[in-house]
């Protein structure tokens, strides 16, 4: 288990009915502004490589293809998680997955979604590829 897994958690032990393992990401338990101000962006983007590297795996171990993304964005808010000194960490982790990891997860399903966090992740759809944006659902 990764030293940054307690203050920044993912669960991977969720399975699919067809077996697919669904990577759960707890993103509004993280403080992410936090590490941004604290210049700590290289340091998350390492640990967001580790998350898709770890489902990597966990979906060749299960003999998969593909992954589910889900996300419940209940708790996210715009000061805390979308603020501007965060978006750079999503446009990485979304250039870090298309270019290591295209076409693994699917779906990616974001739970709860308000309006102000729609319009945010609608944003980086230009980001991802056209099959990763046709899984995107939320």
């Amino acid at each position: 288990m990764h030293r940054l897994h307690k203050k920044f958690p993912f669960t991977t032990n969720l399975r699919a009915k067809d077996g697919s393992p669904v990577g759960e990401y707890q993103l509004p338990r993280w403080d992410l502004r936090k590490i941004m101000i604290a210049g700590k962006r290289e340091m998350m983007a390492r640990y967001a490589a580790y998350y898709q590297e770890t489902m990597f795996q966990l979906t060749l171990q299960l003999n998969q293809t593909n992954y589910i993304f889900l996300m419940d964005s209940n708790g996210l808010n715009t000061r805390q998680h979308i603020c501007l000194t965060c978006l750079p960490f999503y446009l990485d982790f979304v250039i870090s997955y298309e270019n290591n990891y295209p076409n693994l997860a699917r779906p990616i399903i974001v739970v709860n979604c308000k309006f102000k966090l729609s319009f945010a992740f609608q944003s980086y759809s230009d980001y991802f590829s056209s099959y990763s944006s046709t899984n995107f659902r939320r």
